[in-house]
């Protein structure tokens, strides 16, 4: 889907607007995002992970370790 709204050829009046750019996050429910809001906080993460590495990118959520061993 990134790829393929990069290559839209959007008219505005005469002139052909630049290409677009869009970042995604991606998170899968398990047993550390069970519910709904700790699923779309951790793909929000990941978009911003995206976001900072330079857009135009899909980045996957990866849970840090717990220190609890």
């Amino acid at each position: 889907i990134r790829g393929q709204i990069k290559e839209l050829k959007i008219p505005h009046g005469e002139q052909v607007l630049s290409a677009l750019t869009a970042s995604a996050g991606v998170a899968q429910a398990d047993d550390h995002a069970a519910n709904p809001s700790e699923l779309l906080r951790a793909a929000d993460t990941a978009l911003y992970a995206a976001k900072n590495a330079g857009r135009d990118r899909v980045m996957v959520y990866q849970a840090k370790p717990s220190r609890n061993r």
